[in-house]
């Protein structure tokens, strides 16, 4: 213990905390900005969907889908030729990087937007928990079928993800990475000085020096998960404000996503049980992660009755 705690001895206890900051704050920023930006074409390729060890190509009329929905939203010329799309893994499609810096950003779109009808189902690659799924039943039939969307609930994904393509998102993380980081180092110069912890024993520094760092870190993750939070109720603004064929793709983009919930729900067992709510929600333990798609289902539920109440008085 004494070795571990050695950098808080009396002699260097002042000097350690700047330090520690610059380490802390430093390393911190280094991790948000470099994924997208210098190592960007390495991070989509580590988000890249591969079968067989080879990249999947996204589809020509996926493609050509996502730039006519980049061509209809309302955003930047110089924002529209840093964007691009690439066939991304998993189910979900989501953004990397951002137009708003000179490296751009990928847009992952999953391989089931390629697919037409329950047919197309990859039923032989798709595991759950590592396990062939039982196609068979109830589950497994909910599953396939929710991974099939329309072109108005693909439109509305893409939407959204261009949403967050054009964000300040990097900078707005790295911001607030160097705003906690400046805090959390004013509170412990300060609590050196006022407290004389330098001359203090080695454990009470340790304590004082752990509760501040931990609670920095604690404002850390719950900021960014307000951020995050308030960027994908934005997406969900932006995509709505596109018209009724928009809004009623994310109706339709929602329930299949809580569709595929409560199917892989009852697939996993009770892990699934751990992992969803019976209304398809993803569990969260303290954490506010995401906005919960039931309540984003319910928001574009009620986009749509604004829409057609807007529409009667016009009449």
């Amino acid at each position: 213990m004494r070795q571990g705690i050695g950098w808080i001895n009396p002699e260097i206890s002042k000097r350690s905390v700047s330090i520690l900051a610059g380490v802390v704050g430093g390393t911190g920023m280094l991790a948000i900005i470099l994924p997208h930006t210098f190592y960007l074409d390495k991070y989509r390729k580590i988000t890249q969907a591969y079968k067989h060890g080879i990249p999947v190509k996204l589809k020509n009329e996926v493609r050509e889908q996502a730039n006519s929905v980049l061509q209809q939203v309302p955003i930047l010329k110089r924002d529209i030729i840093r964007i691009d799309f690439f066939c991304g893994y998993g189910f979900d499609p989501f953004c990397i990087g951002s137009a708003k810096l000179t490296n751009g950003a990928f847009i992952g779109l999953p391989v089931n937007f390629a697919y037409t009808s329950t047919a197309d189902v990859d039923t032989f690659n798709i595991k759950v928990l590592n396990k062939t799924v039982a196609w068979e039943t109830a589950s497994g039939a909910a599953l396939r079928s929710s991974l099939i969307l329309s072109t108005a609930a693909q439109h509305y994904a893409i939407a959204t993800q261009i949403y967050h393509a054009t964000t300040h998102h990097v900078w707005q993380r790295i911001s607030l990475t160097t705003t906690i980081t400046l805090l959390a180092y004013t509170v412990l110069y300060r609590l050196n000085n006022r407290l004389a912890l330098h001359a203090r024993k080695r454990s009470v520094r340790f304590t004082f020096y752990s509760l501040v760092i931990g609670m920095a870190a604690l404002m850390w993750l719950f900021l960014s998960d307000a951020l995050r939070v308030h960027h994908e109720r934005g997406a969900d603004d932006f995509a709505c404000s596109m018209g009724e064929d928009y809004i009623r793709g994310g109706i339709e983009y929602y329930e299949k996503l809580l569709q595929r919930n409560l199917a892989l729900r009852e697939l996993m067992g009770k892990e699934g049980e751990h992992k969803f709510s019976g209304k398809g929600n993803p569990r969260e333990l303290f954490r506010f992660k995401h906005v919960p798609p039931t309540s984003r289902y319910e928001y574009v539920l009620h986009r749509l009755k604004e829409f057609h109440a807007n529409h009667q008085k016009n009449d």
